[in-house]
């Protein structure tokens, strides 16, 4: 609710606290479904805190946890709406740094499948 509300850098120190549960647990010898779980909410978790770090001006922080989950996300189905997010975040971070002819590539590649699931704001 805080980054909802605008309340970026209290959201960021309760992602930073979810996105570290999340990875402790996807460590652990787990069934694949709660494997999946905790992916899931991870990737959630780091694409919420790239959106806060991008809010106040942190890029340096965003564009961190852009390439972690970049490198990291699986590549199956699963998660191609997640995959697109941090191309949305990447394209978002570009445009901010003036490379626009690659920000628009990044933004054009993401919006199909948000597109595709209607999702309008991109999970922010």
């Amino acid at each position: 609710m805080k980054s909802y509300l605008g309340y970026y850098n209290e959201a960021v120190s309760q992602f930073e606290a979810c996105s570290a549960f999340f990875r402790q647990e996807i460590l652990k010898n787990n069934s694949p479904d709660i494997l999946y779980n905790m992916r899931k909410g991870y990737y959630n978790t780091l694409h919420q805190l790239i959106y806060c770090y991008q809010q106040i001006g942190d890029d340096d922080s965003a564009d961190r946890l852009i390439e972690i989950g970049k490198r990291e996300i699986p590549k199956d189905l699963d998660f191609v709406q997640l995959r697109s997010c941090f191309l949305k975040s990447e394209g978002i971070s570009k445009f901010r740094k003036g490379n626009y002819e690659q920000s628009i590539a990044d933004l054009n590649r993401a919006l199909p499948e948000l597109v595709r699931v209607n999702d309008f704001a991109g999970y922010q």
